[in-house]
């Protein structure tokens, strides 16, 4: 998967969070109730953690689910915008759910249509 945020993969993430907050694998399995082979396991890359397990281990590490999300692959980085008002459209359509974002594109290509 790609680097993000500054982590280079998933065992890169869990390494930095657990020397940050000085915990280990075993306390983060017991911690959000999973097997203790689990964190292992998605640390070596026998398996994906899903996209609820990965919301559940950023929380408990107090990072946005995003971030974990695109090293383990279930979503693609961010465009690289450096316009702010195309990076607000972004992170407000990432904010929306499914229905509301096809609305805002229906919206979007309607204000299209009618410019000048």
């Amino acid at each position: 998967m790609p680097p993000y945020a500054g982590f280079k993969s998933l065992p890169d993430y869990l390494d930095s969070r657990c020397r940050r907050d000085d915990t280990n694998q075993n306390r983060i399995a017991e911690a959000l109730g999973l097997h203790r082979n689990y964190i292992n396991g998605i640390y070596h890359g026998r398996f994906k953690p899903s996209k609820k397990r990965c919301d559940l281990i950023s929380a408990y590490f107090g990072d946005d689910p995003h971030v974990l999300r695109i090293l383990v692959g279930h979503e693609l980085p961010p465009p690289d915008l450096a316009d702010r008002q195309l990076r607000e459209i972004y992170d407000l359509g990432r904010s929306l759910d499914y229905a509301r974002r096809a609305l805002a594109i229906h919206l979007l290509r309607d204000l299209r249509d009618r410019a000048p």
